[in-house]
């Protein structure tokens, strides 16, 4: 909060860039949880983790103590503590998670439907290096220059922030 004291807003592209391995999902995912607890409709779309990892991830984080992550990916949790988390949630509006797990690209364009099927308030996308951009530019610099513009004008369009995950190799 005290580095962007603004806060997110409609059309805003923040990309957060760090070295693999240096918690940018997590950190993007409590950015979205947050967002979630004040009323909005987060939409994660994960290239880089499966969807069930990310749903036990946000689960983790919104559980606040009820659940760990290896707890949720081996089915062990307490069935008192999954009621009293969503009786807690029960209000909330949708959290969205998209996952392509592996198959298909995911574009701008592609995003854009998912959008318009869910209408979220605030869009992730985990990982830019995984994605493409809407004219499938093989060579990485121009896709990156590409996409940097595409996601600007998704979020200007739709009137939501977007958050790219990009990892910065050597």
């Amino acid at each position: 909060d005290s580095a962007y004291t603004s806060g997110l807003a409609g059309g805003d592209l923040v990309i957060v860039l760090g070295w693999t391995g240096r918690a940018k999902s997590l950190f993007t995912t409590l950015v979205a949880c947050n967002a979630h607890e004040q009323g909005g409709r987060p939409m994660v779309i994960s290239l880089e983790m499966p969807g069930a990892k990310v749903r036990d991830r946000i689960y983790t984080i919104k559980g606040s103590g009820l659940f760990s992550n290896s707890g949720l990916a081996l089915g062990d949790i307490s069935t008192d503590d999954f009621s009293s988390f969503k009786s807690r949630n029960e209000d909330k509006k949708d959290f969205y998670v998209v996952s392509s797990d592996g198959i298909g690209e995911m574009t701008p364009n592609i995003a854009q439907a998912k959008i318009d099927q869910h209408k979220p308030t605030m869009l992730i996308f985990d990982y830019a290096q995984l994605g493409s951009d809407n004219s499938n530019s093989q060579d990485m610099t121009a896709r990156m220059r590409n996409m940097s513009k595409e996601w600007k004008a998704l979020g200007v369009a739709n009137d939501i922030p977007v958050i790219l995950i990009s990892s910065a190799t050597p």
